[in-house]
């Protein structure tokens, strides 16, 4: 295996990290693609920018980041080829998910989850993967200005390019900038999906390090075309395919969200033994715990329209006027107080970390039909521990639990108790939650599409076994779902409840084998329900067969070969654009087959490259294949990507 790890420079210097919003990081998701509630540790890395100012060989350039919700566990940039053949985000996270059919396009899980958050909410998350949520906005560390560029081009014309800069303008200043764009014209007709996605943060802290600010802003405009899908059986018979008639000419989607945070941290602790410099030798803070203040404005509007509505195609209800439109909105000025440990470097045995937030939120929803304010306040709190003392052969048990709950009396709960060890980690947990319905759930109102429910809570409760072996390439999930008064939308594409309980058992398996330099990777999701409004594949997988090496005397490292998907037919919800949300429906069965891509991956000094051949398979089996009725999957194409690493 290829080490991608810049080389780090023969002297240590401590970093301290800053204090952000105490809310939990979308990007650090589980199996679902949903945000978890806890992370491993990865550790408290020594300082990337040296307080002496030397200058460094470029061998020795470091880059770091850090999210919001967890300022002292960094991440390394991807600098590797695993995983560099998924170019399109909603197939990146450990289980695909359902699209339709387009980059760019709306979204949603293949395996059962989480669908709510403690405290008022929009509904759903469709452009989820193309997005940066205020709680995921990255905060950059380097010591060297560093650029990176990354551009693909696929057929169907589907682009995406990222412009990255950050670096630090002194050893206690940083600043970067964050810019993605995403067009993807598709294959069928009126599918066309364009999406900016740009983040600015920066962050500064004293020389003694006994105090940090932190300030972010971020920016998501996605404009998609909605064609309502094909208005014919198939259209993989169809040539052009854009040809082929689709059901609606003049429907689009909008949905812009911007956030503004800044945040402030005072640390405590003891000083640090004399550390020696240029300019002579002086202490430093080795923070044990902070109190951190946070302040967030943020929105978030979605607005749907159609010029010409299809009698055909809305329900008879739906129609009546010259023109569909339905826009809500959620403005939201959330600020956070909280106390916490600092976390250093995940040792064991004999670490212990704690944490604890209070925020007041107050929101204005604005619907078609008006708008209302509410407020609401929030209590965060985390823990996680793993005693000391003797191991039983290498194993210590590990404790960790969360909670957050909400004067409403929703709350998201989890517990975890089992042993770890250095490679090893096996748990039972019980996670157990109780929601509100969305805004959007209990009220909808277009022009003249609308609903007014009076819909209660659903709670969930979801025992899990856990176990991975880092050594082994082996991780496995065991959960049982059970829902009480379950929140989905109907088949007439309306938010309803499904009295009772609901049950989903569901296993999450990963296992990578390796021989030499040949590998296989496989990840499984298998499921299964009691419940007819639950539209579940029964078994999804992706398995990776490839060869990895270094070749042309150790010029490139390269990965070669082919990626399978596949999943069991079911009747996969359809997709309503009025609402943005995905429905119910038990009539179709879409088309699928085992979806073959066949790819060349390498690192050349500090570019990554990318050849791609997707959806090979088409045509053996069938002439194409759907994940959502009535939105076909691309065409077998062609996607070139090049990454750029620039360090100046």
């Amino acid at each position: 295996m290829i080490n991608n790890s810049p080389t780090y420079g023969k002297t240590a210097f401590l970093w301290l990290s800053l204090g952000v919003t105490g809310t939990v990081s979308a990007q650090t998701t589980d199996f679902t693609g949903q945000p978890t509630l806890s992370s491993d540790s990865l550790g408290l890395a020594a300082d990337s920018l040296p307080d002496n100012s030397l200058e460094f060989d470029i061998r020795d350039a470091r880059l770091e980041y850090f999210f919001p919700a967890e300022p002292f566990q960094f991440f390394k940039p991807d600098t590797g080829i695993a995983r560099f053949q998924d170019v399109d985000p909603a197939f990146r996270e450990k289980i695909d998910r359902q699209t339709l059919g387009n980059m760019g396009s709306a979204s949603q899980p293949l395996v059962f989850g989480a669908s709510g958050t403690v405290g008022l909410d929009l509904a759903g998350e469709p452009y989820w993967p193309y997005q940066t949520l205020p709680d995921s906005l990255r905060y950059y560390r380097a010591n060297k200005p560093f650029t990176k560029i990354r551009y693909l081009l696929a057929s169907g014309v589907q682009q995406r390019l990222n412009f990255l800069h950050t670096r630090n303008i002194t050893p206690n200043l940083n600043l970067s900038f964050d810019y993605t764009r995403t067009v993807s014209e598709g294959q069928s007709s009126r599918q066309k999906a364009g999406i900016n996605d740009v983040g600015v943060s920066g962050w500064f802290r004293t020389p003694d390090h006994r105090y940090g600010v932190t300030a972010g802003y971020q920016f998501n405009g996605v404009l998609a075309e909605e064609n309502g899908g094909a208005a014919i059986d198939s259209v993989f018979g169809v040539t052009p395919r854009d040809a082929a008639p689709v059901w609606l000419e003049e429907a689009f989607t909008e949905h812009r969200r911007q956030s503004v945070q800044i945040n402030q941290s005072l640390f405590g602790g003891r000083a640090d033994p004399q550390l020696e410099t240029d300019t002579g030798t002086r202490q430093l803070l080795l923070p044990k715990w902070r109190v951190w203040h946070g302040l967030q404005w943020s929105t978030d509007r979605r607005a749907f329209t159609d010029a010409r509505p299809d009698t055909a195609y809305y329900p008879e209800f739906l129609f009546g006027a010259d023109s569909l439109y339905a826009s809500y909105s959620l403005d939201r000025l959330e600020n956070t107080i909280g106390f916490s440990s600092v976390e250093g470097p995940d040792s064991l045995p004999g670490s212990i970390h704690y944490r604890l937030a209070f925020i007041h939120r107050w929101d204005r929803i604005q619907a078609t039909a008006g708008l209302s304010s509410k407020q609401d306040f929030l209590t965060d709190a985390r823990f996680r521990w793993t005693p000391g003392g003797d191991s039983l052969e290498g194993w210590f048990p590990a404790v960790e639990s969360q909670i957050r709950l909400n004067r409403s009396g929703e709350y998201d709960a989890l517990a975890r108790a089992g042993f770890r060890s250095e490679q090893q980690y096996l748990t039972l947990g019980l996670s157990a939650q109780r929601f509100q319905p969305s805004e959007q759930q209990n009220f909808f109102f277009s022009a003249p599409y609308f609903w007014n429910q009076d819909l209660g809570a659903e709670s969930r409760l979801v025992p899990e076994l856990r176990y991975r072996h880092g050594g082994a390439g082996t991780e496995i999930t065991l959960k049982w779902h059970q829902v009480r008064n379950m929140l989905y939308a109907n088949q007439s594409a309306i938010s309803t409840q499904q009295p009772g309980q609901t049950r989903v058992l569901q296993a999450l398996l990963q296992q990578n084998f390796r021989i030499g330099n040949w590998h296989l990777d496989n990840m499984a999701a298998l499921q299964t329900t009691n419940s007819d409004v639950v539209n579940l594949p029964v078994y999804w997988g992706r398995h990776s067969f490839y060869y990895e090496g270094f070749f042309f005397k150790n010029a490139l490292f390269a990965r070669i070969g082919a990626d399978l998907r596949y999943q069991t037919g079911y009747t996969a919800d359809a997709w309503n654009p009025v609402t943005a949300s995905f429905y119910l429906q038990n009539e179709l069965v879409p088309d699928t087959y085992p979806v073959v891509d066949v790819y060349f991956s390498a690192i050349i000094d500090r570019a990554r490259i990318l050849i791609k051949g997707y959806n090979l398979t088409q045509g053996l089996f069938a002439p194409g294949w759907y994940q959502t009725p009535d939105y076909p999957m691309p065409n077998r194409g062609i996607a070139l990507q090049v990454d750029w690493k620039f360090w100046y």
